[in-house]
């Protein structure tokens, strides 16, 4: 699941790759309930999860708010999502009073899907990645995903870096059968 995952990100990968794996999380940033959202925490950034009443009542009681909780147990998901911007804010303060590491850690044992996020430069570091080559480095030094499948023996590589825009342009027109004199015609004319 997680090479597919990159994979689906293949564009940002290669992007942020070239750009020295610089990226804000926070671009992903949602209006949605309070258990459902990214957050600010002391040291980075946090995904909850919370999506059903069930586990958005779970989320109030990790973060000591058993009448919230109680509160939310029966809504609906668009009335969960109802949560006003000081409802939010107010979370977003609780947040803050630990690090992604340990909010993860706390949501994950009351059964609430959170992870701390991740940068793109810490997913393509993590050892499964190198383990299974799903990100693979090019001789000019971009990053690109390779296929979510491997085999024993063999699977996709890298031979080079994307080409440039007309870098292969005068090889493509002699495997069509242009000779060098209409290409050259071609060029002057600025057709190509």
């Amino acid at each position: 699941m997680y090479d597919t995952a990159l994979s689906l990100m293949s564009a940002n990968i290669t992007n942020d790759s070239a750009v020295d794996w610089h990226s804000d999380p926070h671009k992903w940033m949602s209006q949605g309930h309070p258990g459902y959202r990214l957050y600010d925490t002391s040291d980075g950034v946090l995904m909850a999860g919370a999506w059903t009443a069930e586990q958005a009542a779970a989320f109030w009681k990790v973060l000591g708010e058993p009448t919230r909780a109680e509160a939310v147990r029966e809504k609906t998901i668009p009335e969960l999502e109802s949560a006003d911007g000081d409802e939010l804010a107010y979370v977003q303060d609780i947040m803050l009073t630990k690090t992604a590491d340990d909010w993860e850690a706390l949501l994950s044992e009351a059964d609430v899907p959170a992870a701390r996020v991740r940068t793109l430069a810490e997913g393509a570091a993590d050892p499964q990645v190198t383990d299974r080559r799903s990100i693979q480095q090019s001789s000019e030094g971009t990053h690109h995903t390779m296929a979510a499948f491997t085999s024993p023996d063999d699977g996709p590589t890298i031979s080079s870096a994307p080409p440039t825009m007309g870098q292969h342009t005068h090889e493509i027109l002699r495997w069509i059968g242009k000779t060098d004199t209409e290409i050259d015609s071609l060029q002057r004319r600025g057709v190509i």
